[in-house]
């Protein structure tokens, strides 16, 4: 690391020939064959210049070096241990190389590099083929939903639809005529409009957020309705409300008490009766003494509830049964997004960028691949289970991406939209089939 720092110093403070002298060292140092690996290179130099100032003319010709030396090419993925831990900077390195007038061309093709080897079409798929088959042994994520139960999203429907231009035949005279279909009578004025023909591609960047209003009082509504028609539930779901109720009052009255004694956030005890006036000696004490009174005699009148206590498998069994009513909603969607991707000659393709897999423990982070689900329920298994951060959403590039994987005309859904498709589902999704499910 003090390597690499003394680097970054030379890069900020040192002229043009000190840089060459210098980066040659560096490659001379730290490239030993049969000991280093192209992803550990790769990695040194993105860590060198990812803070670097792209206006110092230093850079642009350590840069310049780098790219002519191949020392900016992703490595492949057999590479990929170490240098998955700088992809991400990698990446944006790039794309700030992008906006500099003598790197831009070598960064951009770079740029395709980065796509090729980390989320063309089926690139390191076998990471999640084993994450899916942990998520399978796994009892407690059962995929027991049949079919989309109605949901639909018109955004959704109207961004997946191609369209063509087709042609309608008129008696109008307009344009140039089909000399064919005059002979035999027919209209011959074409008239040209656009229709809907095959579905675009997909490609999902990311997963939707499942915190939206509309979810949450479609899974309250699925909840109510179990809970009404089990005594037993409805029984441990009111006593919950009351205990819930009574222990939001408790904290109520005792934020108010520490406000008075504890004015303005204040760490030092005050008087209630005066309080800009810090105590100090004895009289504090008396003034400590008499909070703890008050603070005991609040706990005393709420602790006096005579309701019964709700055991931890009581609250347990509230808390799996809203989970399971979010799951019920969130596998009805997976049918419906499977169905309308794949309807009409489309497809669907998973990426994950930057990501972790939920169902296998201990498994690094930096996971980058693509893969196209072969049902519903993996579909679903890939929602749920792979966590990818917020970055990927605004950093990964929709051209890119559609080259890597052939489709020009693909459908790019990432966070922001895919939460929008899951909000209109979820308003729409017949709730009266989907509890007959649970």
């Amino acid at each position: 690391m003090g390597v690499l720092n003394s680097y970054k110093k030379i890069l900020s403070n040192s002229d043009e020939d000190q840089v060459t002298q210098q980066l040659k060292k560096l490659h001379s140092k730290t490239v030993i064959p049969g000991r280093e690996s192209s992803g550990q290179w790769v990695g040194s130099i993105v860590d060198i210049m990812k803070d670097s100032d792209l206006a110092h003319f230093p850079v642009i010709h350590f840069a310049h070096k780098a790219f002519e030396s191949g020392w900016l090419e992703p490595p492949s993925t057999d590479d990929s241990d170490i240098y998955l831990m700088e992809a991400r900077n990698h990446h944006d390195l790039l794309v700030r190389f992008g906006g500099v007038d003598e790197l831009k061309t070598k960064a951009a093709s770079c740029l395709k590099q980065w796509y090729q080897e980390l989320l063309s079409r089926e690139k390191n798929s076998q990471y999640w083929q084993y994450a899916y088959e942990c998520h399978q042994k796994n009892q407690k994520h059962p995929f027991f939903v049949t079919h989309c139960h109605g949901g639909a999203s018109y955004f959704l429907e109207e961004k997946i639809a191609s369209t063509s231009l087709q042609t309608s035949w008129t008696d109008e005279p307009d344009g140039v005529p089909d000399i064919e279909r005059m002979l035999v009578h027919n209209p011959a004025f074409p008239q040209f409009f656009s229709g809907k023909g095959n579905h675009r591609p997909v490609i999902i960047v990311g997963q939707p957020s499942w915190c939206s209003p509309v979810f949450n009082e479609k899974v309250e509504v699925l909840l109510q309705r179990k809970i009404e028609n089990n005594s037993e539930l409805k029984k441990i779901f009111y006593i919950m409300n009351i205990h819930n109720e009574v222990s939001a009052q408790r904290q109520f009255e005792l934020k108010k008490l520490h406000k008075q004694y504890y004015p303005d956030g204040s760490e030092e005890i005050r008087s209630p009766g005066n309080p800009c006036i810090q105590l100090d000696g004895q009289p504090k004490k008396a003034v400590e003494k008499a909070f703890e009174e008050k603070k005991q005699e609040i706990n005393r009148k709420y602790w006096r509830n005579t309701l019964p206590d709700v055991t931890f498998r009581e609250r347990e069994s509230i808390s799996d049964l809203e989970t399971q009513c979010k799951r019920a909603i969130q596998q009805a969607f997976s049918h419906y997004l499977y169905r309308v991707t794949h309807s009409k000659g489309g497809c669907l393709t998973y990426c994950w960028v930057d990501a972790s897999f939920k169902s296998v423990r201990g498994e690094s982070t930096q996971n980058y691949g693509t893969h196209e689900p072969s049902s519903p329920e993996e579909l679903y298994a890939m929602m749920s289970q792979i966590d990818s951060p917020s970055w990927c959403e605004k950093s990964v590039n929709d051209t890119y991406l559609r080259q890597v994987h052939n489709a020009s005309n693909a459908l790019v859904l990432k966070p922001d939209d895919l939460t929008k498709i899951t909000e209109e589902f979820s308003n729409s999704v017949n709730l009266g089939l989907l509890y007959d499910s649970l």
